[in-house]
């Protein structure tokens, strides 16, 4: 049996697992900013599928970090 159809069968919804789901996201990206830039560029990248672009866009649109 699969969990998705046990938790259906025990009453869950979509909305019980958002909490459950926020705080696995969230203990993922604070692992990333612990572990230093090459683990934060591989969970944007891996874990999110964001592009290059995309990281470089929400820094400035590439500007670098001494002109921001």
């Amino acid at each position: 049996m699969s969990i998705k159809l046990t938790l259906q069968q025990l009453g869950y919804e979509s909305a019980h697992l958002d909490e459950v789901v926020h705080d696995a996201a969230s203990q993922l990206a604070s692992n990333a900013n612990n572990d230093g830039m090459s683990s934060q560029v591989d969970f944007l990248i891996t874990t999110c599928g964001w592009t290059e672009d995309q990281i470089l866009s929400e820094l400035g649109e590439g500007n670098s970090a001494d002109e921001s």
